[in-house]
């Protein structure tokens, strides 16, 4: 199935004029023609939508955090957890060992700075659209509900990942930049927050871009919320969560290998890859076709499936190089180019 790119990503910056105390406006500086201030972009519908789905957008087209990439969040806590063998040395060897060290690019670079970028648009985006004079109810409710979804998205994988962590709402740099670190219990308090208002702004429906499931739903804000309670073990209300998402009318797949494809019936929300060689990021990197560079399933990964378990005969693979058999994960079909 065809892959597309997501359009323009437009990052949410800050006009910035610069004046002098004693010079005439002529010698005011506008914000550069490739920026879009803050305020134009929440005057008009079509540059609103496109500052949400530059999150969405900035997400795929990297390799950390939420892009199945490298560095993100699905190869390094499977690295952690012993789901897979490492190949790898350097950043990635790290996580495979749990021997963190304060100087992993990893964790720097693609975990924490991205994490927070993702969190600081979504809080501009919230900032703009609640202060927009132009844009309809519907419309406003629709990108506070996205950019509430993606905060607490952002948020509950980065206090998984470091327990205490800055909580940052808001875009104020003179706030930001003396905040301290939150204790797991307040930050998750704000994630169940926004996961609730979200829950309330968002439709059902999918706002549809380019026919695909890539923008967030009032179901993604049930699916997030009812995990979220489950990690506080609040079965009562995961439970509560996960029923109401059931009777939405989702419809699972009568073929286990289609779980994973482009709007599979028991899709609920899905980023889509960036346009180029490879399907997903997930697929070029673990459908293996020689002796693996970066990850294999673990031994013991394999040997938890009990007989029988339709999950370890067609969602894992494997392939045998001189003798050596090494096992994949093959949820996702397809390893290079586009999918038909």
């Amino acid at each position: 199935m065809k892959r597309n790119h997501i359009y323009g990503f437009i990052r949410i910056l800050t006009a910035i004029s610069l004046t002098l105390y004693s010079c005439t406006d002529f010698l005011e500086v506008p914000a550069p023609a490739t920026q879009i201030g803050s305020n134009t972009v929440f005057e008009d519908e079509s540059t609103a939508n496109s500052a949400i789905i530059g999150i969405y957008s900035a997400m795929t087209n990297s390799s950390g955090f939420a892009s199945g990439g490298l560095s993100s969040v699905t190869l390094l806590a499977g690295r952690s957890a012993d789901d897979f063998f490492n190949y790898s040395q350097g950043a990635a060897a790290e996580f495979a060992a749990n021997e963190l060290t304060q100087n992993n690019s990893y964790v720097n670079e693609y975990i924490w700075k991205e994490g927070y970028s993702y969190i600081y648009d979504a809080n501009a985006i919230i900032e703009g659209v609640a202060k927009s004079t132009h844009l309809s109810q519907t419309v406003k409710d629709q990108l506070h509900g996205e950019a509430k979804f993606l905060r607490g998205f952002c948020y509950f994988y980065l206090v998984n990942f470091f327990q205490h962590v800055p909580l940052i709402t808001g875009t104020d740099y003179r706030v930001n930049s003396v905040a301290v670190r939150s204790s797991p219990d307040i930050v998750y308090a704000q994630i169940v927050e926004d996961l609730l208002a979200a829950k309330d702004l968002l439709k059902a429906n999918y706002a549809v871009a380019e026919g695909q499931k890539t923008r967030a739903n009032q179901l993604a804000a049930m699916a997030l919320l009812a995990r979220v309670y489950l990690y506080q073990a609040e079965w009562e209300k995961a439970e509560a969560e996960s029923t109401l998402l059931i009777e939405s009318g989702l419809a699972l797949e009568s073929d286990i290998n289609n779980v994973f494809l482009k709007n599979s019936t028991e899709a609920i929300w899905q980023l889509i890859p960036p346009k180029g060689a490879f399907a997903t990021n997930e697929g070029s990197i673990f459908i293996l076709t020689d002796i693996p560079s970066e990850v294999s399933l673990s031994k013991e990964l394999m040997d938890s499936f009990e007989a029988n378990d339709v999950r370890k005969s067609q969602w894992t693979s494997s392939v045998n190089v001189a003798g050596t058999n090494f096992n994949f994960p093959f949820k996702y079909k397809v390893k290079y180019g586009d999918e038909d």
